[in-house]
Formats: C-alpha cells, sequence, structure tokens
C-alpha cells in the first residue's frame, strides 16, 4: 500500500494566497466593528441580483459595490466563526461583480470561498467563469479555476488545461507555467508537460529552477521517441548557458 505525497506548492503562489487571506480577516474584523452582527446581509437578501441593483445604484455603483463588498466579508467571517453554512454567499458576490465587473477581490476571494469553505464547487467555478467573461485577457480567472480543480478534485487532466490557458496571458506570473507542467505529467499528458518544462528552462533566470525543468523534461521523455530531440536541447541549453557565463 503506497502513500499519496502532496505535491509541493510554488512559494510565491502560496505566498499570494496567504497575503489575501490575511487581508480578507483583517478587513472582516473591520466590517464587524462597523456593522451590527448578525445583519450583514439583511438588507441585501431582498435584492434578487446586482443586475437590479444597478439602475438603482444612481451612478455611484463603485460606492454601492464597495458597501456590498463590507457585507460579504463580514458574511463571511461570522459564518466561517460560528456555523460554516454560506448559504447567501453567491447571492452576495453575485450582487457585488454585476455592481463592479472589475472587482478581482470578489471574483477570486468569493469563487475559493464557495468552492472549498463554502462547499459549493460549482457556484465557486461560475463565479469565477463570470470573472473570465468580464475580462479575458486576466491570467488570473482561468489560474484559480485550474487550482480549484487542482486541489479540490485531484482533476489533474482539466487543471491542466485551465494552467495552459492561463500561461498564455500576458504577465502571468512564472510560476503558472509551473503549474502546468506539473499537472500536465500528472495528467499523462507527456508531450505537452515536456514542451511546458522546456518552456519553464528556457524562460527562467533561476539556475535550480532550470535544472529542475531539465530533469522533469528528462524524465517524461524517457522510453519515448521525444529522447533524442530532448537530449539534443539539453545539450543546446547547456551550450547556451555556458556563452551566456563568460
Amino acid at each position: 500500500m503506497t502513500t499519496e505525497t502532496r505535491p509541493s506548492f510554488p512559494a510565491a503562489a502560496l505566498l499570494v494566497f496567504f497575503v489575501a487571506a490575511l487581508a480578507t480577516v483583517a478587513l472582516s474584523r473591520e466590517a464587524a466593528r462597523q456593522i451590527p452582527r448578525g445583519r450583514a446581509l439583511e438588507e441585501m437578501a431582498y435584492y434578487p441580483s446586482g443586475r437590479w441593483l444597478v439602475p438603482a445604484s444612481l451612478g455611484e455603483r463603485a460606492v454601492l459595490a464597495d458597501w456590498a463588498w463590507l457585507r460579504a466579508v463580514q458574511y463571511y467571517g461570522e459564518h466561517r466563526a460560528t456555523d460554516n453554512r454560506f448559504a447567501l454567499l453567491y447571492h452576495v458576490f453575485d450582487i457585488v461583480t454585476s455592481l463592479d465587473p472589475g472587482h478581482r477581490n470578489a471574483y477570486v476571494f468569493g469563487g475559493t470561498s464557495l468552492a472549498q469553505e463554502g462547499g459549493q464547487f460549482e457556484r465557486g467555478l461560475a463565479l469565477l467563469e463570470k470573472a473570465r467573461a468580464a475580462d479575458p485577457g486576466s491570467w488570473i480567472y482561468p489560474f484559480e479555476i485550474g487550482f480549484l480543480h487542482f486541489v479540490e478534485r485531484r482533476d489533474y487532466a482539466t487543471a491542466s488545461l485551465w494552467f495552459r490557458e492561463a500561461a498564455r496571458k500576458a504577465d502571468c506570473p512564472d510560476y503558472v507555467e509551473r503549474f502546468a507542467a506539473f499537472t500536465a505529467g500528472r495528467a499523462g499528458y507527456r508531450e505537452q508537460a515536456v514542451e511546458l518544462w522546456q518552456r519553464v528552462a528556457e524562460t527562467t533566470t533561476n539556475r535550480l529552477l532550470r535544472e529542475k525543468a531539465v530533469e522533469q523534461a528528462r524524465k517524461l521523455a524517457q522510453g519515448t521517441n521525444r529522447m533524442r530531440s530532448v537530449e539534443r536541447w539539453v545539450a543546446h541549453l547547456e551550450g547556451r548557458s555556458m556563452e551566456t557565463s563568460r
């Protein structure tokens, strides 16, 4: 009987997650001081959706979105500390993001909270898909969708497809391609995984990461028709590195 080891996450990705979590906790405490407990969604529960509120905002959509965001965070904080029941969580984040379609924090925090703590995986994905439709050029939303498939469902094939989409976006962090390469390998997409690890090795400035990427590309190509071409690529890469270091 073997014990499955958990994959190690890039430090940068974990840092982003923990900073966001700490910021949200601080915001929920501030909201709790400003709004009476137990009334976080009392007013908003009467509204069917954020689209209904848009014409009623009288040009103050951003202000109304901030108000809704504070209540959403307080609602999350109250239920996280008590019963862990989040029946209205999708409703309130749908309102926030309809009022402000560019509210990245609401999309990411709402989507991941729904899928993880809220136990509403499909609704979490729906909120992130809404974000992706509002800002198709952003890398963060396909990455977060892939991350949820990765950690919640261990669906490496689906996660790999989303990570690869994120990696094609402008300004995506380096660790996105590493997630794409890792999950492609775990899903059995050896050809794609080799290509992704090669791209990581060619673009990184970190020597240790380059060596790791080369190792992974060689490992995945072992016993396949790609082995010779990978070895030629390794020789070329090493020669280029030597020239650069002179």
